[in-house]
C-alpha cells in the first residue's frame, strides 16, 4: 500500500512539474490564437514566463502584424509586459496589475486608407462574429474569463509612417482600470478589443496633432483623416 501511495505521489509531482514548466507555453499559444482571431492579423509572442508561487508573470516580444496592403511589418510591438496575478480559478483569472513597457505603434496610410481603420474594422467584424457564435452556442462549455484591475502603458510611441518611413512621437501614459469584474468577467476577446481600441484612439489623437493629416499622399488624405476621426466615434 505504501508503494502505491508513493507511486501516486511521484506521478502527481511529475505531472505538476510538467504543468508548471509548460504553463508559459500554454499562455503564449492562447495569446497568439485569441489575438489573431480578434484582430484579423497575425499576433506573435516571443516568450511567456509565469510564476504561480510568486503570483507574477512576464510577456516578452509581443507583436501584431500590419494588415495586408501596408509596408511596415508590424502595426504594434512591445518590449515587455509585466503582470501581477490575483485570484485564479478554472473559470476566472484576476490580473491585479499589468504594465506594458516600450510599446510602439506604426500609423500608415495606404491606397485605401489607414492601417488603423483596417484593424478597427477587423475588431468590429470579430465582435459581431463572436456575438453570433455565443448566441448559437449558449449551452456550450464556457471559456476562461478575465478581470483586469489596472493596466498601464508606459514609454510608448507612435510612428506616423508615410510610405513605410517616419519618426516616433511619444504617446502619453495610458491607464485603464476595471476591465471586467468578478460579477461580470470579460472574455479574452473583449479584453483584446478594449485595449486595442484605446491604444488606436490615443495614437490617432497624437497623429492628428502632429500635422500628418494635413499632408496629401496620392489622394488618400481625405480617407485617412476621415478614418482617424472615425476611431473616436466607435
Amino acid at each position: 500500500m505504501k508503494k502505491v501511495i508513493a507511486f501516486i505521489a511521484a506521478v502527481l509531482v511529475i505531472g505538476g512539474i510538467y504543468f508548471f514548466s509548460h504553463l508559459g507555453g500554454a499562455v503564449k499559444l492562447a495569446i497568439e490564437t485569441v489575438g489573431t482571431q480578434t484582430l484579423g492579423t497575425k499576433v506573435t509572442v516571443g516568450a511567456v514566463d509565469i510564476s504561480l508561487a510568486g503570483k507574477k508573470g512576464s510577456i516578452d516580444g509581443l507583436s501584431i502584424a500590419n494588415p495586408p496592403g501596408f509596408k511596415n511589418p508590424d502595426i504594434l510591438k512591445t518590449k515587455s509586459i509585466s503582470v501581477a496575478l490575483g485570484d485564479i480559478s478554472s473559470k476566472v483569472v484576476v490580473l491585479k496589475n499589468i504594465t506594458v513597457d516600450g510599446l510602439t505603434v506604426a500609423y500608415e496610410i495606404g491606397p485605401k486608407g489607414t492601417n488603423f481603420s483596417t484593424l478597427q474594422n477587423n475588431i468590429k467584424s470579430s465582435t459581431s462574429s463572436s456575438k453570433s457564435a455565443n448566441g448559437s452556442n449558449s449551452g456550450g462549455k464556457s471559456n476562461v474569463k478575465v478581470v483586469i484591475q489596472k493596466l498601464k502603458i508606459v514609454n510608448a510611441s507612435v510612428i506616423p509612417a508615410i510610405a513605410g518611413h517616419g519618426k516616433p512621437i511619444p504617446l502619453p501614459e495610458i491607464v485603464m482600470t476595471n476591465i471586467g469584474s468578478k460579477s461580470d468577467p470579460a472574455t479574452t476577446a473583449k479584453v483584446a478589443q478594449e485595449i486595442m481600441s484605446r491604444v488606436l484612439a490615443a495614437s490617432s489623437t497624437v497623429v492628428m496633432k502632429s500635422g500628418l493629416s494635413s499632408i496629401p499622399v496620392n489622394g488618400t488624405l481625405q480617407k485617412a483623416t476621415g478614418a482617424l476621426k472615425g476611431l473616436f466615434s466607435k
